[in-house]
């Protein structure tokens, strides 16, 4: 996948092009397992790669096995919010690359584009009957300016489970920053990227060596040691997810965060060297599996 410079005849602010987003949306689906990807990355100024997952929310989304029956993993249709997985981002950065888990919710009550605060309602029960918790959460939205917005982007977390819930504009991103002797040759060689991703933890990898060790639920669904998401009435962190594959760039008329080292024609071409991607599961473990629409084994 590459990114160049690029003059279009028609349109004078058009500088830049890259190959494009690949993903499975719509022809791979997967539950839980062991992903690893082996690629060289492009440590660049201006250069935005990434690989990451979404859970499945359009494509293949109504096809699923349990999207509308429970498969003993709860109804997909029924769940409160999307996840998204950024298992690499490098935001023009030339010496670490970052790990970050995003929520989407989808049962939004309210919002203010004013403001940018989101209403969310958790009404779920437990063992002393129904839990009513709303709580304003900031995020930020596809269309800020939008006030009909149904599925909320935004990054919460808590520090301390035994508090209330937090809102933040700040995310759950983790830093691999790379040693000086790793630094010279991290342009120029492969690397293997990878994480084992369950219902209620993941362990991220570089080069097979631990980076990251992340459990889903006390960082996310816990109200005075209550598990308020009862799993996400059912699903919990067994999601469906397709894989995505990103060459970006950050450019003059492309600058969503905070870069200040944009690319210019002399820094291009960039490319992100794809070797595999490969995906490992447990035959033996039902909440592991994959879905093919068009019937693959």
């Amino acid at each position: 996948m590459t990114a160049d410079i690029y003059y279009d005849e028609t349109d004078g602010n058009v500088n830049y092009a890259i190959s494009g987003t690949t993903r499975t949306s719509n022809t791979m689906s997967f539950r839980n397992g062991y992903v690893e990807v082996r690629v060289r990355m492009p440590y660049a100024q201006g250069a935005f790669p990434a690989i990451w997952t979404m859970s499945s929310d359009n494509g293949l989304e109504k096809q699923l096995p349990n999207y509308e029956e429970d498969d003993g993993y709860g109804v997909y249709k029924k769940r409160i919010w999307d996840l998204e997985f950024d298992l690499f981002e490098s935001f023009s950065d030339l010496d670490k690359w970052t790990t970050t888990i995003h929520k989407w919710y989808t049962n939004i009550e309210s919002y203010d584009s004013k403001t940018g605060v989101a209403q969310v309602l958790f009404d779920f029960q437990d063992g002393n009957g129904p839990i009513n918790v709303t709580d304003k959460l900031l995020f930020k939205g596809w269309n800020s300016s939008s006030s009909s917005v149904t599925k909320a982007y935004f990054w919460a977390y808590r520090n301390d489970p035994s508090t209330e819930w937090c809102s933040t504009n700040s995310g759950e991103s983790y830093e691999y920053i790379f040693t000086e002797e790793e630094q010279k040759t991290i342009n120029n060689e492969y690397h293997i990227y990878s994480y084992h991703y369950t219902g209620d933890h993941c362990t991220v990898y570089f080069d097979g060596e631990v980076f990251l060790d992340w459990d889903w639920d006390p960082n996310f669904d816990y109200v005075d040691h209550v598990d308020l998401s009862k799993n996400n009435n059912g699903v919990g962190y067994n999601l469906w997810h397709y894989m995505i594959f990103d060459m970006m760039l950050y450019t003059p008329i492309r600058t969503d965060k905070d870069v200040e080292d944009l690319c210019g024609p002399e820094d291009m071409p960039y490319s992100l060297y794809i070797d595999y991607l490969r995906i490992y599961q447990d035959p033996t473990d039902p909440s592991q599996a994959i879905y093919f629409p068009n019937g693959q084994e």
